[in-house]
């Protein structure tokens, strides 16, 4: 989770990650070898000088390393700084894209993926600078901290709370709603006795804009895509609004569902990672409403954007966990739980991708990915019905809004991306001795009627909602008849769906298996007409 401002080692793995996936990635992304080596003792930890740092960089980002350098510079000398967005996925990516480096870009790699506690390989300069105390351990959980310094927590009370925090994060996700436990990770970490534990390390990493972040650490043998990993939470989530005991709630239960997430297949769709991730967030704690933050950037703010997308430029990817809440509310909240069985990445497992899966799901409860997309984007406009907590969200919008007496016709054309939506309202207006009765709609698409959609709303004046689907069929239209008189109809809304999910995949796209989608800019129109 984050706020704007950047974490310097999190900004250097962005910038490779770049530079990998400009230079170096040819396909899907393959797994990788562990990247980390044992834990080295408490030394002098110095950084790396800006000009090394940048030639660096240079060797690594091939032919976009001057765009990667300005960048770096940017960041370096205090210039509005691009978004780094997804730290935890950014250093997922970096795991990933590990064997395909060379010595020096290993190098650069495994200092970015360092432990705050290896300060001898952490050499640009984010992990502890003194030794660290004793952690305090749980059956499961172990608690990392220093005693002193800016990454020192505000006393010891607050890591017995964070450690128990991070006890209930585990038993809700693992013991209650059943995903694995994270993959062990050996001795790493130092935990007591030689059991392995997960491994939570407080820092000050609110001080440069984040809440916390998980990276992995090392594959299964045989299974690289599969990979345990450790945590990093802020030390006092003092420099973020509200309670702190609030923010370490969301924060533990996010990025902790992300160290889950690296053991059934830490190269997933980061749309789907960083979605879950959120909606999980409100399955441990729902009281604490820190997603709706990201509703209006997801697809109910913009049902125009593509239901895949991994927003570099925005939060679209963390507002879609509303998508998965309507999944849950439908059929369960087991539902996200057998999505990521199904994109799992080991030995014997599917290994689908996103929206293969929720393709796969949804089949098998006999719907479709056409007929849920429908439901979900028209459910949008009136999300007080559609969501348990949705009172409290802002409807999505409508791209129109027309006004039809008796005998009055409009059209609407929508050129939509794939897994995207519009809609349109239509407002009864009463004329005279011609009141329109009954509102006939229309739908029409040049494109494949199997990749369209269409359902009507009719919002009755006494508050209630009546939804009908419009059949597009063979001949690539569809038509319904509802109720449109003004003293019983407030409006009908029509939503245009666009629900392709076919791609070309592994072409470094930011939709799911990487690809480019086949079937954006789907052209759908309706046309509307009110008679008596």
């Amino acid at each position: 989770m984050q706020q704007t401002r950047a974490l310097p080692a999190l900004l250097l793995a962005c910038l490779l990650t770049t530079a990998l996936a400009a230079g170096l990635s040819t396909g899907p992304l393959l797994g990788a070898a562990s990247a980390a080596g044992p834990a080295q003792d408490p030394g002098p930890r110095t950084a790396t000088p800006l000009p090394e740092l940048l030639e660096g960089l240079t060797a690594i980002a091939d032919a976009d390393g001057d765009d990667v350098l300005r960048r770096a510079r940017t960041a370096v000398e205090g210039a509005p700084r691009e978004r780094v967005d997804a730290p935890t996925l950014t250093l997922a990516e970096l795991f990933t894209a590990y064997p395909r480096l060379d010595a020096e870009q290993r190098e650069i790699a495994d200092s970015l993926l360092a432990r705050p506690t290896d300060r001898a390989r952490d050499t640009y300069g984010d992990g502890y600078d003194r030794p660290e105390a004793e952690p305090l351990c749980g059956a499961r959980i172990c608690v990392h901290h220093v005693t002193d310094g800016p990454d020192a927590p505000p006393d010891l009370a607050w890591v017995r709370r964070v450690r128990t925090v991070m006890a209930r994060v585990w038993a809700h996700h693992v013991d209650e709603l059943g995903y694995r436990p994270p993959a062990p990770d050996g001795d790493r970490g130092g935990s007591p006795g030689g059991r392995s534990r997960f491994d939570v390390y407080l820092a000050d990493i609110g001080a440069q804009g984040y809440y916390g972040y998980c990276s992995p650490e090392k594959g299964r043998p045989g299974q690289e895509r599969r990979a345990s990993g450790y945590c990093v939470l802020d030390n006092d989530f003092a420099e973020f609004d509200g309670p702190p005991g609030r923010n370490l709630a969301v924060t533990a239960a996010h990025e902790f569902f992300h160290a889950v997430q690296f053991d059934y297949d830490v190269g997933e769709d980061r749309w789907f990672m960083e979605a879950t991730a959120v909606w999980m967030e409100e399955q441990f704690a729902p009281g604490a409403d820190d997603n709706r933050q990201y509703l209006p950037q997801g697809q109910l703010g913009r049902p125009g954007t593509a239901l895949d997308a991994f927003d570099t430029e925005g939060l679209a990817h963390y507002g879609n966990w509303l998508f998965f809440e309507r999944l849950a509310d439908t059929y369960g909240v087991d539902a996200v739980r057998r999505l990521w069985e199904w994109v799992a990445a080991g030995r014997g497992e599917p290994d689908e991708y996103s929206v293969q899966a929720l393709s796969r799901f949804l089949s098998e409860q006999g719907s479709s990915l056409r007929s849920f997309l429908a439901v979900y984007s028209a459910g949008n406009l009136t999300p007080g019905r559609a969501y348990r907590e949705g009172a409290a969200y802002t409807p999505a919008p409508v791209a129109s809004t027309r006004r039809l007496r008796a005998g009055g016709t409009t059209s609407f054309t929508a050129t939509l991306p794939h897994l995207s939506s519009r809609s349109i309202a239509i407002i009864p207006k009463a004329a005279p001795r011609k009141r329109p009765r009954v509102l006939r709609v229309k739908v029409r698409t040049p494109g494949s009627p199997v990749r369209t959609a269409a359902r009507v709303i009719i919002h009755l004046a006494d508050g209630r909602v009546q939804a009908r689907p419009v059949k597009i069929g063979g001949n690539r239209s569809g038509k319904v008849q509802v109720p449109f008189g003004p003293a019983r109809v407030e409006k009908v809304t029509v939503t245009l769906v666009n629900a392709s999910a076919r791609y070309d995949c592994w072409k470094g796209q930011p939709y799911a298996c990487a690809g480019r989608p086949r079937y954006d800019g789907q052209e759908l129109s309706a046309t509307v007409r009110a008679v008596r």
